[in-house]
């Protein structure tokens, strides 16, 4: 990893991503002129794969080349910035919320997966050269991750998910075959294994009340364990996770148009319709009302 003062230009591109849409996936082809592109979602994890070209990716001041064929690994909420060589430079990039993993089960085989995108370990770490045989592969199941991103033919969702899921798990055992230990490595890790568990718990239950005991109780955690577990993994609290989910779920309801902005509002676990306004256009930047106003019109 080498070291540098010069920081690139901003670029700013930022794809959101919610239940509903907890995967993106894009191909760049840059065909001239220098550029510097910022990467990174605030809640998204990251695996860009270079097709061909030669740049450096910034974490801060440092960074690490990034030549063709090679695998990387972005963190959540970790600026970091593209700066490209060569041209034409190509890369297809995926975004996955978290939370994905996490509905694979609160086992080892997602710890060692989310551990693999996580900000403590070093920059160099999260950079991987594949053999050509496994660039072949990754690069087939992108191509067609991309496809059903694309088409939106039925079950694409389903579809999209199985193959990242194809992804990540031809990646980690081939890196376990060539010898890299099957244990979580970095500080922040831990803290993931009671997360897990609670954002469970979370998505069965969150049309219920749910209360703070009833967290630190299925996860063994103070309050302040819980607080500083949740910060230092999705950067956000449980509560909010919490309204997330239900207000996610909102969103879905909203689109049938037979349904009552009050009934949904309670369905979801509002106490309040006014807590539920607030919340609604906290995440949407439209009440629930001209959500419902818009969708309308774009029938």
């Amino acid at each position: 990893m080498e070291s540098s003062h010069e920081v690139p230009a901003l670029n700013e591109k930022v794809i959101p991503l919610d239940i509903e849409h907890p995967i993106s996936i894009h191909r760049d082809i840059l065909r001239r002129s220098p550029v510097e592109e910022m990467l990174g979602c605030e809640n998204s994890l990251e695996l860009s794969f270079l097709v061909r070209g030669e740049g450096r990716i910034y974490v801060g001041d440092t960074f690490v080349p990034w030549k063709e064929t090679q695998i990387f690994m972005g963190a959540i909420n970790e600026p970091r910035w593209i700066s490209y060589l060569s041209y034409p430079s190509e890369k297809i990039t995926v975004r996955f919320l978290p939370t994905i993993i996490s509905e694979w089960g609160q086992n080892d085989d997602a710890l060692v997966i989310l551990d693999r995108f996580l900000a403590g370990q070093d920059l160099e770490n999260r950079i991987v050269s594949l053999p050509p045989a496994l660039a072949q592969n990754m690069m087939e199941i992108l191509c067609l991750m991309e496809d059903e991103y694309t088409s939106h033919t039925f079950g694409w969702r389903m579809r999209l998910q199985s193959l990242l899921v194809a992804l990540l798990t031809d990646l980690v055992r081939w890196e376990f075959a060539e010898g890299r230990p099957r244990t979580v490595t970095t500080r922040v890790a831990p803290y993931w294994k009671p997360v897990l568990i609670a954002l469970s718990y979370i998505r069965t239950h969150f049309k219920e009340p749910i209360y703070a005991r009833q967290i630190e109780s299925i996860t063994g955690l103070s309050e302040v364990a819980l607080r500083e577990a949740f910060r230092k993994t999705l950067d956000l609290s449980w509560i909010r996770f919490l309204e997330r989910i239900r207000i996610q779920n909102a969103v879905l309801m909203l689109r049938d148009s037979s349904r009552n902005i009050t009934e949904i509002a309670f369905e979801v676990g509002f106490e309040s319709l006014s807590h539920f306004n607030r919340a609604f256009k906290a995440q949407t930047g439209l009440s629930p009302r001209a959500y419902v106003q818009k969708m309308g019109s774009s029938e």
